[in-house]
């Protein structure tokens, strides 16, 4: 009864499920409602300042974000505009590779598309963040431009962590787990393929190289319906062949004809 007080008492209200937020001193249950009240206060930007819990962050976020995505208020647009340094703290806890994938979409909404990007390009940020700092940007339209560039710059930068390329690959094309959800197919993106191309020849690490040729030939044959040989082994179990090279050489117009035997 008490937390349904708090979240109809305004501003003093407001005030009270801060402190008990900053506390720590709350069960999962009541997190929603007491972020709701916090969310929806003018000291919403003040809370977030004094280095709340990341849960009860995140949680405050998510209510401020649908309460700015329509700023009926010049206070409401300043808060909007100042969001991304009011989040950054929180991208930089040992617990940022948990909770980025959560936080940062909420800034997309917004379309801090420049602010992902920087996130995406900082190499003080865990590979982890980064990384869901480029799905973030393109899970939007208003910020799908800014993940494409974040991409291709760490496509062709050489010293870039093996995971983060790992991570930014696994961005490209549609999301596999929600294939309605309107993230942006990167894969097709001129940058994108320029991008992928410079690593396959010249990337330094040999995973990164075969990654992007890989990329590379699904593009094709996506875009082509070019006849792709990805591996291709010829024998019995114990005593097989890697014949990959030879069917692929082998292909012609898209089309490939061969006699499977020994002189493979």
């Amino acid at each position: 009864v008490a937390l349904e007080h708090l979240t109809v008492a305004g501003e003093d209200g407001a005030r009270v499920a801060a402190e008990i937020l900053l506390s720590g001193d709350y069960v999962p249950d009541v997190l929603g409602r007491l972020a709701a009240a916090v969310g929806g206060s003018g000291g919403a930007a003040r809370f977030l300042g004094a280095s709340p819990p990341p849960d009860a962050a995140l949680a405050v976020v998510q209510h401020l974000v649908k309460r700015l995505a329509e700023p009926r208020t010049d206070e409401d647009r300043d808060l909007a505009a100042t969001l991304p340094s009011l989040v950054r703290p929180l991208l930089e806890t040992p617990e940022a590779d948990q909770h980025a994938s959560r936080i940062l979409p909420q800034l997309a909404q917004l379309g801090h598309g420049a602010f992902l990007r920087g996130i995406a390009g900082s190499s003080l940020h865990r590979p982890a963040v980064r990384a869901a700092a480029v799905t973030a940007a393109l899970g939007h339209e208003s910020t799908a431009a800014e993940g494409v560039a974040a991409i291709a710059a760490i496509l062709t930068d050489p010293t870039a962590d093996v995971g983060l390329v790992r991570g930014v690959l696994a961005a490209l094309g549609p999301d596999p787990f929600n294939p309605g959800s309107p993230r942006h197919d990167a894969s097709l993106d001129p940058t994108v393929i320029g991008a992928l191309t410079a690593a396959a020849r010249t990337h330094p690490s040999a995973w990164v190289r075969d990654a992007a040729r890989e990329q590379l030939e699904r593009w094709s044959a996506a875009s082509t319906g070019a006849l792709v040989v990805h591996e291709a082994v010829y024998g019995v179990p114990g005593a097989q062949v890697d014949v990959t090279d030879v069917l692929r050489a082998s292909v012609r117009e898209g089309r490939l004809s061969i006699v499977a035997s020994n002189d493979l």
